[in-house]
């Protein structure tokens, strides 16, 4: 009996039992145009057929990692989105621009990505009013709220940084 080989397998288990991508897929799946997301007590259903536009927008650590297994679920189906990161590293999107800001304490680029979001917020708004239906999905994990920084005056960046520190 080897502890330490037992103790590194179980490590490593736990390891993938919540990487990202192993938890999308658990819980999110697409079947003759159907998008099934399935969570603790509730499920969702979506027929992608009813939506004209279909948008991505991500915040958190784990985020471009999401937008990347979103976007590969759905495709071309994607028309428009945003995720905001601490580090994309070995994360890439065709549809879904991807950034980098700061964690644990935000940035200028936080700010960025705060607008970015809300500027993508803004047109799924838009096409919505114009009658346009339009699924917004959310990949949201930690670290979000450094990432996307959106303070309200009479706050400023630095006083959310000085906050954080």
């Amino acid at each position: 009996m080897d502890l330490r080989h037992d103790a590194i397998a179980i490590f490593q288990a736990g390891l993938r039992r919540v990487d990202p991508r192993f938890l999308l897929r658990s819980v999110a799946s697409l079947e003759n145009g159907v998008l099934r997301l399935r969570g603790a007590g509730s499920d969702c259903s979506y027929e992608l057929g009813e939506y004209r536009h279909i948008v991505i927008a991500g915040l958190g650590k784990a985020s471009a990692v999401m937008a990347q297994e979103l976007e590969a679920l759905l495709g071309s189906r994607v028309e428009d989105g945003f995720a905001v990161t601490k580090a994309i590293a070995g994360a890439s999107c065709a549809r879904v621009r991807l950034a980098e800001a700061g964690h644990p304490v935000p940035d200028s680029r936080s700010v960025a990505a705060g607008a970015e979001l809300l500027a993508l917020a803004s047109r799924a708004r838009e096409w919505e009013l114009r009658g346009e239906p339009t699924l917004v999905i959310l990949a949201i994990s930690g670290g979000g709220s450094a990432l996307a920084s959106a303070p309200a005056a009479p706050l400023s960046l630095e006083d959310k940084a000085v906050t954080t520190r």
